[in-house]
C-alpha cells in the first residue's frame, strides 16, 4: 500500500478523468494541442498540523490542479473546467474515505505565448486535510 498522500492523488486523478478524459497528467504537463484542455495534478507541500491528535498526525496537503487550455484567451474555458473540478472535489470531501476535508486555497490565472503553443493556465490550490496513524503513513485514521 502507498502513503495516504499518494492514495489521495490517485483517487483525485480518477475523478479528474471525468472532467478531462485521458488528459490528466502529473506535475509536468506536455504542452501540445492534443493535451489541452488538460489538468496537471500534483502536491507541493505537506506539513504536520499543530492540532493534537492522540496516536496520529493531522496533515494539510497542498494539492494543485493546473488547468491548461489552448490559446491565451482561454479564461472562460478554464473557468468552466475549474467549476467542474470544484463540484467533483466537494462531492466527496473524504476523497474516497482517506481524508477528513477539502479546502479551496485560492487560484490564479496565467497566459503564456512564449512557447510553441500559446496557452492559458488556471492554477488552483487545494488543502486536503488527512490524518495518519503515527508510524503508519499508509493508513488514515
Amino acid at each position: 500500500m502507498s502513503h495516504v498522500r499518494s492514495q489521495i492523488l490517485q483517487t483525485v486523478a480518477g475523478v479528474m478523468e471525468l472532467v478531462t478524459p485521458g488528459k490528466v497528467f502529473g506535475s509536468v504537463h506536455p504542452i501540445t494541442p492534443d493535451t489541452m484542455p488538460g489538468i496537471s495534478l500534483y502536491w507541493v507541500s505537506n506539513a504536520a498540523n499543530t492540532a493534537t491528535v492522540i496516536g496520529g498526525t493531522e496533515r494539510p496537503m497542498r494539492m494543485m490542479t493546473d488547468i491548461y487550455v489552448d490559446g491565451i484567451d482561454g479564461d472562460e474555458a478554464a473557468d468552466e473546467i475549474a467549476r467542474q473540478i470544484e463540484l467533483q472535489l466537494f462531492a466527496d470531501e473524504t476523497v474516497g474515505g482517506v481524508a477528513i476535508g477539502v479546502l479551496d486555497a485560492g487560484s490564479r490565472i496565467e497566459h503564456d505565448d512564449s512557447t510553441a503553443v500559446a496557452h492559458t493556465v488556471l492554477r488552483q490550490a487545494w488543502d486536503i486535510i488527512y490524518r495518519t496513524i503515527d508510524g503508519d503513513p499508509e493508513h488514515g485514521m
